[in-house]
């Protein structure tokens, strides 16, 4: 029998060789053959770029077809493995025993065919050293979906042994012999059935096979075996979250491939978001309805954090966004669990804390550390908004990220004009990627009071950060009053309105529409501006940054607003000061945005077009004489 399943293997593993990648639906790379062997030429000699793009696509072609029916095989195993042990010859009706368990008397006794499992796994895994990664992939995916159909039918014994031994507890007080006697034995017939279980997976899966092809020589596999581990720790956490195991996840941090990488790191993640998915009530998925999270100690990971943390930090600076985006997840778990709070190491938070700033991080690795920031915030403790203080609580927080920016842009010898307050926008976007944050980028008042109220900035630890820190806060917080202002009307005016001070032969006017029509939150923004920029233009005319930041607002207002009669003063006074900032600055970048904002205060059909037009003919009349003053001296 055994010489017959070699030779079925070799046959098979020889018809592979020769069968067309895209024929083939399993292999160890989960987006499919095509995909894996893309990945493998790819390590070859330089490709051009027009074959590189027709590989991407040939993946993506059937990247969703392997990936259907890797899960209909996955599905096959793990349905396999529940029939076994339920309806094997050793096996009784326990969907008996679960119509029963609630009835007065539940003395049966609980049998599934265990021995029948552990055959077939043992079968499958005979594969597991087979040379060809494919077959290798298949016999130990197989192994997997068995062993969780195991761990999932030990996690229902070990409930109802739950319910069981409180229903004993009540008979006991309750001084009712019989049922007592009836539920002692049921409580040690599901104990010697979860125990026969367990032994099935960790003695034929974990150390017949896990331990062996974690370090199998193919990325996928062991990626496989890992992710196969985290969902033991969710399944069965009372035997497998334990640092027995969660060892692996800590070593294998350090694999090569980033696959294996990911894997790990969601390994220690999951424990923290399957608890916290709990807390806020998230439903589980059908699939996941057998995870005993209720029995999940987050505290037993405590060790494998503390020994790995400088190898979890690392990995937020990893060369694939995607290890550095789980590995943020984590290390946010990580803080809101207190596992950070013996941390003293201050590298460790200035690594971590400096990517909400990385232009070399991804959005999603910027806005998860910009909450990490803010739990080291004060202005963002839990202390709710009250309805007359929103504004004011707003404005705290905003100087509060404005601060830590400064601080963090300002550390070293940079010269104060050298400081990079574009990272501004970093924090608007990330803000506005925060559903329970957004409103601080689209408050713009307790925006505007922010930068009118000109404190001091101060550091994380609420220590004051000094004077370049304070004139770097000022810059940042108008710079974030543009970035919000201009991401705000991207997302509720049309296109035609952002570029209606482009030159049309630069425009690109195949790009289609964001949307019709200027909304109410267009238009709240424009009047809260159109009030504002005259006085903050004054404030800061002698700071060539800020003015410069201020100079691009008037583009943002929608000309609707420019005919209020109660905004007449301030539209006046408005123009009036972008004149006299055009005509005394000669900052390159301050005037053009002053230009283009007078321009574009000039066109459209409301009420003040006259006022604009004679406002701008003063500019150039001005300038035209200085031209000629320059040019008679000149001659002279």
């Amino acid at each position: 029998q055994s010489l017959r399943w070699a030779e079925l293997v070799t046959d098979l593993v020889d018809d592979m060789r020769h069968a067309p990648a895209n024929q083939i639906l399993l292999c160890a790379d989960p987006l499919g053959a095509v995909h894996q062997q893309n990945a493998l030429n790819s390590h070859g000699d330089g490709e051009g770029d027009v074959e590189e793009e027709e590989k991407k696509k040939g993946s993506k072609q059937y990247a969703l077809g392997a990936a259907e029916f890797r899960k209909i095989y996955q599905e096959f195993w793990y349905i396999l493995g529940y029939v076994a042990l339920t309806e094997g010859g050793m096996a009784t009706n326990t969907q008996q025993e679960e119509d029963d368990e609630d009835e007065e008397v539940s003395g049966s006794v609980v049998r599934l065919d265990a021995e029948l499992v552990k055959e077939l796994i043992g079968r499958v895994s005979e594969l597991a050293p087979v040379g060809q990664p494919d077959v290798r992939a298949a016999a130990i995916l197989a192994a997997i979906s068995m062993s969780h159909a195991v761990l999932d039918q030990s996690a229902q014994l070990v409930k109802k042994m739950d319910v069981a031994k409180r229903q004993y507890k009540a008979a006991v007080k309750g001084e009712n012999e019989s049922k007592a006697e009836a539920l002692k034995v049921r409580i040690d017939s599901l104990n010697r059935s979860a125990e026969d279980l367990q032994e099935v997976v960790v003695t034929n899966y974990v150390n017949g096979l896990f331990v062996h092809r974690y370090r199998d020589s193919n990325e996928h596999i062991r990626a496989m075996c890992i992710e196969s581990l985290s969902r033991m720790t969710l399944q069965r956490p009372d035997l497998f979250l334990t640092d027995k195991y969660l060892k692996y996840f800590g070593w294998m941090l350090h694999d090569k491939d980033h696959h294996v990488r990911i894997a790990a790191l969601n390994g220690l993640y999951q424990p923290f978001k399957a608890v916290q998915d709990a807390q806020d009530g998230k439903e589980l998925a059908p699939a996941d309805e057998f995870l005993m999270i209720d029995k999940i100690q987050l505290g037993l990971l405590e060790n494998v954090v503390g020994k790995f943390l400088s190898r979890i930090v690392s990995a937020i600076k990893d060369p694939k966004p995607e290890v550095q985006e789980v590995a943020m997840k984590t290390l946010l778990m990580l803080l809101k669990n207190g596992f950070l709070d013996d941390c003293e190491d201050d590298g460790v938070w200035d690594t971590i804390n400096q990517r909400a700033l990385s232009e070399r991080a991804s959005p999603s690795v910027r806005r998860d550390a910009l909450y990490f920031v803010f739990e080291q915030l004060e202005a963002f403790d839990d202390g709710g908004e009250g309805s007359e203080s929103s504004e004011r609580k707003r404005a705290q927080q905003l100087e509060a990220v404005a601060s830590y920016a400064a601080h963090a842009v300002t550390s070293g010898p940079i010269p104060i004009d050298k400081i990079k307050i574009e990272v501004a926008d970093f924090i608007v976007q990330s803000l506005r990627e925060m559903p329970e944050h957004r409103a601080l980028v689209t408050d713009w008042s307790a925006m505007l009071r922010a930068i009118k109220e000109d404190k001091s900035a101060t550091t994380a630890h609420n220590v004051k950060a000094g004077d370049r820190a304070d004139v770097a806060k000022q810059r940042i917080l108008v710079r974030m009053l543009a970035c919000a202002a201009q991401e705000e009307v991207g997302a509720v005016a049309d296109e035609s309105f952002l570029n209606s001070d482009v030159d049309p032969d630069m425009a690109n006017s195949s790009e289609k529409a964001k949307k019709a029509s200027m909304g109410r939150e267009h238009e709240t923004l424009s009047i809260a501006l159109l009030k504002a920029l005259p006085n903050l233009l004054l404030k800061f005319k002698g700071d060539t940054d800020v003015i410069s930041e201020l100079a691009c607002l008037p583009r943002f207002l929608v000309p609707t607003v420019f005919s209020l009669p109660q905004r007449k003063q301030d539209f006046m006074s408005l123009i009036k000061n972008l004149g006299e900032i055009y005509l005394s600055s000669s900052n390159e970048d301050t005037l053009d945005k002053t230009a283009r904002s007078l321009s574009s205060l000039c066109k459209g059909n409301h009420a003040r077009v006259t006022e604009s037009k004679a406002q701008l003919r003063k500019v150039v009349v001005e300038l035209r004489d200085r031209i000629v003053e320059l040019m008679s001296s000149d001659d002279s």
